[in-house]
């Protein structure tokens, strides 16, 4: 059995194996044969695509009656990244889908709107959402490359050895000027000048990175 494309008939003609046709696909030919002669169908095919041809097509974001965008809190007990990160994902989400920049603008500033009555501050919620017009809308649409992804990495690490520090997260850890980042950075430098030499040329350009989990 196999389809009825000239080049598997004659493979198995000139292998001397019997075979036959897939009747699927014989019905499949002698319909779209029958189809596409026809003289109405294919002036409306023809016209079809120079109507889709002549019009672009545009995207817009749909927003369903019944959300309401309760998005996490700014007061809420999580890390700043991770405030961060959500107004700049719903952007980001918002730069993909809509494909005109004036109505992008419009809608963002929607979103806008909407972290603010969250309790978000503005100028924090404008500062991730402004990052999106760096990139253009085929940027976004494209998967990132593993080369991509590694140099990311090599840049969170500093192209060195990645070493976390895992500890349950507390708000306090993460507020003021002398948070958990800052004094265990403090720290971290005060032991590698201090060291023995082959420590300190392992880690000398690297330091722990400070993981949060759940409490």
């Amino acid at each position: 059995m196999h389809d009825n494309a000239a080049n598997m008939s004659k493979c198995f003609k000139d292998l001397g194996v019997s075979s036959t046709g897939c009747f699927a696909h014989t019905i499949q030919l002698a319909v779209n044969d029958a189809i596409l002669t026809q003289r109405l169908v294919t002036d409306t095919v023809a016209t079809c695509r120079r109507i889709v041809g002549h019009y672009k097509i545009h995207t817009k974001l749909y927003i369903k009656p019944t959300d309401k965008k309760q998005y996490l809190h700014y007061n809420s007990c999580h890390p700043t990244h991770v405030k961060k990160a959500i107004p700049y994902s719903q952007a980001l989400r918002y730069r993909r889908i809509i494909d005109d920049d004036e109505e992008l603008k419009l809608n963002l500033h929607t979103l806008l709107n909407k972290f603010t009555n969250r309790g978000y501050p503005t100028e924090y919620v404008s500062t991730q959402i402004n990052k999106v017009f760096t990139k253009t809308r085929t940027e976004t649409l494209q998967y990132k490359s593993q080369t991509q992804k590694d140099e990311e990495f090599n840049k969170f690490v500093n192209n060195g050895p990645f070493l976390p520090f895992i500890v349950t997260y507390k708000k306090q850890y993460d507020t003021g000027k002398k948070n958990l980042h800052y004094i265990f950075n403090e720290l971290w430098l005060e032991f590698i000048s201090t060291t023995n030499e082959n420590i300190k040329k392992c880690f000398i350009n690297t330091c722990p990175k400070i993981i949060f989990k759940k409490g």
